[in-house]
């Protein structure tokens, strides 16, 4: 019984240490924002996703009313500097049929698919310390 404490406290403690140095070894992040456009329209609660071209983190945003967004990476603030390729989805929902929003429903309105798929969207990004800030233009083409 002694030896199944001691066994279950080494555990208990290399969970709460850890095996890494925290935020100090993270990979330094940079701000980045941007603007997202469908057919000259602002792009409103749209997901924007930056998937890393090697290793890394993936970086995410959801677009504003104006289409503006900031990244995030493991919740924190900004990207990892590097080459990008990028995705972006809608969250709009298609509504419930026979209500008020239905009769309003543009199918249109939707993006096209492509867009949902890093490696077929065409977008792509290279975030640095000089270049921080992006804007994709998408279209129902």
């Amino acid at each position: 019984m002694r030896r199944f404490v001691i066994v279950f406290s080494c555990v208990l403690i290399f969970n709460f240490v850890g095996c890494g140095g925290g935020a100090k070894d993270a990979p330094s992040t940079i701000n980045v924002t941007g603007i997202v456009t469908y057919d000259s329209q602002p792009l409103a609660d749209a997901v924007v996703i930056f998937d890393p071209k090697s290793d890394g983190k993936v970086a995410t945003g959801l677009t504003n009313s104006s289409g503006e967004f900031s990244l995030k990476t493991a919740g924190t603030d900004g990207v990892v500097a590097g080459d990008y390729n990028v995705s972006v989805t809608s969250s709009a929902e298609v509504p419930m049929p026979g209500t008020e929003e239905a009769k309003n429903y543009n199918p249109n309105s939707v993006l096209p698919a492509k867009y949902g798929d890093p490696n077929t969207s065409g977008l792509t990004a290279t975030v640095s310390n000089d270049k921080t800030t992006f804007e994709f233009t998408l279209t129902k083409k």
